[in-house]
């Protein structure tokens, strides 16, 4: 069992009681009511999966409690090498627990060679990445 993000290290995964997929790293928002945790590894995808031949076409899922951000960093090579398209679930109030903001999300997304976003549920229309903001919860489809 691993956890990924931007770093290779030991960590806590904070699991609350109720709901057990609100699980996450960050105390703000997995450890807001009551919860257990558990030592997990965290590694760089970039690191995990070295070697590995992704043939064919790649599609990334994130529903990651606020590590969106750290995930992305930590596969930011493997992303670059086979752009894509990523699936996230983009929480404001998780991404504030883990310490990031749109803006972080917004220059890590175009650095990695991605420009615009869709709406899980109304696919016809493309966004600029500069764009992105959120007050509410949503289902983007990030595409190169």
């Amino acid at each position: 069992q691993i956890a990924l993000g931007d770093v290779n290290e030991e960590v806590e995964l904070i699991i609350p009681d109720a709901y057990s997929g609100r699980a996450g790293l960050f105390s703000d928002f997995s450890g807001a009511s009551d919860h257990h945790s558990n030592k997990v590894y965290l590694r760089r995808f970039d690191d995990y999966m070295h070697g590995v031949d992704f043939t064919g076409k790649v599609f990334i899922k994130l529903d990651i409690e606020g590590s969106e951000y750290k995930f992305l960093r930590g596969a930011s090579k493997i992303i670059r090498h086979k752009t894509p398209y990523i699936l996230m679930e983009v929480n404001p109030v998780a991404l504030r627990a883990s310490d990031t903001s749109f803006e972080d999300l917004k220059i890590l997304l175009s650095n990695i060679g991605y420009k615009n976003y869709i709406y899980v549920e109304d696919t016809s229309k493309k966004y600029p990445i500069d764009s992105l903001s959120f007050k509410n919860q949503r289902n983007i489809v990030v595409v190169p």
